[in-house]
């Protein structure tokens, strides 16, 4: 963490007694209190080389971190087994609160543990570790901390652009496994660019509930271009997608808007449609149905019903089958491709 320049890392001879927050862990003699210039170079050099992580700056720092040495044996958990010669190894507790650069309260605290290397190692192998951390977040700017978050996730291709977190969120993270998650976060006024979609999903808001490596989230809203939908479901990063989402009613013109094509002829109607994405993070598959509420004109055409079903396929908007039924009666069944905004057929 880089402190802002009046940041107060932990309770001092001068400093109030009141505004340092104490470890879990026992000072023994060879805690190391952050508070000093030399032995914060001592942590940060720890933590670079056993998990590098993005630089996040917090102001309004306060807190306490110690580094201490411990038993390999007694300082991991039950379910964590490692083959090494070396017993003694290093301990970093932290109980940590500041304000993120965009406002809002963060509190971060927990325990990361140095697994030495084997001896016969390769050299450029890395120092494995064990954290357990928890982050508590009141009106946190997502973008203030995505860097740290996503330097655990480094497979998940979202980049975040806007919205505000507030939640408790633990994170767990074992050699040889994957990294678990457990709490809850509010979303609000969230914004995200997704690897393979054209533009990004805005004015997100809703409940994300995190179990181990799947975060589900309830009773979504968002906006993709002019459309606004709601949804739900869940995003595994080591599975993939598994989300649906339905948009009540919009138009032909605010399909064309969204993925950026002139509608060859002129329309007149409302539709509803249900999107669907699944399949790995890296290669979203975006399938959805669209229907028409009531009757619709198109290229002053009546028609008594309309359905249609589209996929998203490399920045393509395809439209696997369309069913068109006039007025008149009779019916029209066919396919096409739209790209990079231009009709293809």
């Amino acid at each position: 963490l880089d402190a802002a320049p009046d940041a107060d890392l932990g309770a001092g001879p001068d400093s109030d007694p009141d505004a340092g927050l104490d470890s879990d862990s026992d000072a023994g003699p060879d805690t190391v209190d952050s508070e000093q210039d030399t032995d914060t170079e001592v942590l940060r050099e720890s933590l670079s080389e056993s998990n590098p992580l993005t630089p996040v700056t917090i102001g309004n720092l306060q807190g306490q971190v110690n580094l201490s040495d411990v038993n390999l044996e007694n300082a991991l958990d039950d379910d964590v087994e490692v083959d090494v010669e070396q017993t003694e190894t290093q301990q970093i507790d932290f109980d940590i609160t500041g304000e993120p650069g965009r406002g809002g309260d963060l509190a971060v605290q927990g325990a990361i543990v140095t697994i030495p290397k084997p001896e016969d190692a390769p050299e450029a192998e890395s120092a494995k570790v064990q954290a357990n951390v928890a982050v508590r977040s009141q009106a946190v700017q997502f973008q203030d901390i995505s860097p740290l978050v996503f330097s655990f996730f480094p497979a998940v291709p979202v980049d975040v652009i806007d919205g505000a977190l507030d939640g408790n969120v633990e994170i767990a993270v074992r050699p040889e496994q994957p990294i678990t998650l457990q709490g809850t976060a509010d979303v609000n006024g969230g914004a995200v660019a997704i690897d393979r979609l054209p533009q990004p999903i805005t004015d997100i808001s809703g409940q994300l509930r995190f179990r181990e490596t799947t975060i589900a989230m309830d009773d979504v809203e968002a906006r993709y271009g002019d459309i606004e939908a709601q949804g739900g479901g869940s995003l595994d990063y080591t599975d993939g997608y598994d989300l649906a989402a339905t948009v009540e009613s919009f138009s032909l013109e605010q399909l064309a808007n969204t993925f950026d094509f002139e509608l060859p002829i002129p329309s007149e109607g409302l539709f509803s449609a249900t999107v669907d994405m699944q399949g790995r993070l890296a290669r979203p598959e975006i399938t959805g149905t669209l229907e028409a509420l009531g009757n619709t004109v198109i290229d002053r055409v009546t028609l008594a019903d309309l359905n249609l079903d589209f996929s998203f396929v490399d920045s393509r908007l395809v439209f696997d089958r369309f069913s068109l039924f006039p007025q008149a009666g009779g019916s029209l069944i066919g396919q096409g491709t739209f790209s990079l905004g231009v009709s293809r057929r």
